[in-house]
């Protein structure tokens, strides 16, 4: 049996093959998490390669599944089976691996579209989903459909702050589109604010769980 050479024309087998490879360069797909160390995640992406990411560049808004709820005791507790979310840079970089960027959905249409739902949820005073992400200087950050908006510390409670990466309910209570800035509140604080020292003070000063005298 003869085989005719190409003569390094690539045949239609392989144009498809490359034409389907190109369509997933800066495609949105989730990996899979098999094992985890100290340091590093690795990840099943689901092409017959596995990648290995450093924890410290990774974000809990990439969670998209997981075993256990997404109830996490820190910014940098991922755990086997969970489905994190990257954009793919490079199907095989020249050393055969597979390059994935972590998707921040900062993409102008997705942005523009979810200020739209946050000025709408403070507007009626409607709940908006976030997940705590991690402390900062006054507060927390909490991550709200890809956006990171800041919650005071006065205005969580210790149970909200204690379950970072689960999504759970807060309500809008300033935004400044300009400066990229989302105010939110736990919505188990209503009515309610943590003081100086952590104690639970309700509006009009006086602890809600300090009996009157």
């Amino acid at each position: 049996m003869h085989t005719a050479s190409t003569g390094g024309v690539p045949t239609s087998s392989q144009a498809a093959v490359a034409l389907k490879q190109q369509a997933l360069v800066q495609a949105v797909i989730g990996a899979k998490v098999f094992k985890t160390d100290r340091r590093f995640v690795f990840l099943d992406t689901g092409f017959n390669k596995y990648v290995k990411y450093a924890k410290k560049e990774l974000h809990l808004s990439q969670l998209v599944s997981s075993k256990d709820g997404g109830l996490r005791t820190s910014p940098e507790d991922f755990r086997v089976g969970d489905v994190l979310q990257f954009v793919v840079e490079e199907l095989e970089t020249p050393y055969g691996d597979m390059q994935l960027a972590v998707e921040r959905r900062i993409e102008n249409d997705k942005v523009a579209g979810v200020w739209e739902m946050v000025k709408e949820a403070m507007r009626s005073n409607q709940p908006v989903m976030g997940r705590v992400l991690n402390g900062v200087n006054g507060g927390y950050s909490v991550g709200v459909a890809g956006i990171v908006a800041f919650c005071p510390f006065s205005q969580m409670s210790f149970l909200t702050a204690s379950k970072v990466g689960m999504l759970q309910p807060f309500l809008v209570t300033s935004m400044n589109e300009a400066k990229r800035n989302i105010v939110l509140q736990d919505v188990s604080m209503l009515g309610k604010r943590r003081g100086p020292r952590g104690d639970l003070v309700s509006d009009q000063g006086r602890s809600p769980y300090r009996a009157a005298h």
